[in-house]
């Protein structure tokens, strides 16, 4: 994957047993609750204090968060935490810090949420940067939290990757897939050596087609995009929770990233700039991300009034909260 990109998520609220059916999310109870409120408010109470989710060793913070029109534009911190460990530059070799389990390096990202007032979706966008980002925690923490709030209503918050299925089944049907990543964070829980687990940071582990062959046959890659066959059973590891598998496919015109994951639509990630590159600004980064709404908006029928991108809001808005599960 590009160094820097962006992925994009299509959230639907529902009753419970009816994923298929979506609301109003602009009135999803009949009475005027506003999905784009109610995931202001999550980040906000974020913002107000962290997420520190200690089965998992994740941290999740949110120093920046501006609501505007029909969107949310804020910045996440995210990391792992649980290790000890040295971090060297790796152009001079020499030691720049020490850290130990309860210190988390982070990763800084932009991110866009656009809800409109009256339609039945709306689109989450996340920065990724260097092959990392929060969209995934974001997500599952909000649909937590939006479960437990409206238990006694029986809603749900649902969340899959954004796709034109037209465009991606051309794709495919044209795509190579050229490799094929799965992404750990640390060791396999059952590795019995303490000292070495606690110095282990980030497994990739790598499966390429064989030599002089430009990508895998097209039945296998089928099978992986469609999880009928799981990369991990490939290397012979167990899955676990916070594995990552990311597929590279080409149809010789451009490369994509595709992230596998618990969504029934595989994720796109769409490049911002090249690797050499120095990383976008906050403009370019919200910029790109406002095309791709306003792309969802002419193709996939995305429902945003004409200036939903400007108006401040009011105190019916902002006052709304939804707090997080936290660990007890």
């Amino acid at each position: 994957m590009s160094k820097y990109a962006y992925v994009a998520y299509r959230v639907t609220v529902s009753k419970s047993g009816q994923p298929d059916d979506p609301l109003d999310v602009g009135n999803f109870d009949g009475k005027g609750a506003d999905l784009v409120a109610y995931f202001h408010g999550f980040l906000r109470c974020i913002g107000e204090e962290f997420i520190r989710r200690q089965k998992y060793d994740q941290y999740l913070a949110v120093p920046e968060l501006v609501p505007r029109g029909r969107r949310v534009e804020f910045v996440t911190e995210y990391g792992r935490y649980g290790l000890q460990g040295t971090l060297v530059d790796t152009i001079s070799g020499e030691k720049t810090h020490s850290y130990d389990e309860d210190e988390s390096p982070v990763v800084e990202t932009r991110n866009m949420f656009v809800s409109p007032a009256e339609g039945r979706w709306a689109i989450f966008l996340a920065e990724r940067y260097g092959g990392r980002g929060a969209a995934s925690l974001i997500l599952s923490e909000f649909k937590r939290a939006f479960r437990q709030c409206f238990e006694n209503e029986e809603l749900i918050v649902k969340y899959d990757g954004l796709l034109d299925p037209a465009a991606w089944a051309e794709y495919v049907e044209k795509a190579d897939m050229t490799e094929m990543q799965v992404k750990r964070f640390g060791p396999s829980p059952d590795f019995a050596d303490p000292v070495a687990a606690k110095s282990v940071g980030r497994v990739v582990s790598r499966v390429r087609p064989m030599r002089g062959q430009k990508g895998f046959g097209r039945a296998f890659r089928d099978k992986i995009i469609s999880r009928e066959i799981r990369a991990q059973d490939i290397i012979g590891i167990p899955v676990i929770d916070g594995d990552e598998v990311e597929l590279k496919l080409n149809d010789g015109e451009q490369q994509r990233s595709v992230i596998l994951g618990e969504e029934a639509n595989p994720v796109l990630a769409y490049f911002l700039v090249g690797d050499k590159e120095e990383r976008p600004s906050d403009g370019a980064v919200y910029a790109a991300m406002r095309k791709k709404v306003i792309d969802a908006k002419a193709n996939l029928g995305l429902t945003l009034p004409q200036q939903w991108k400007d108006g401040t809001w009011d105190d019916s808005l902002l006052s709304v909260k939804l707090e997080p599960i936290r660990d007890s």
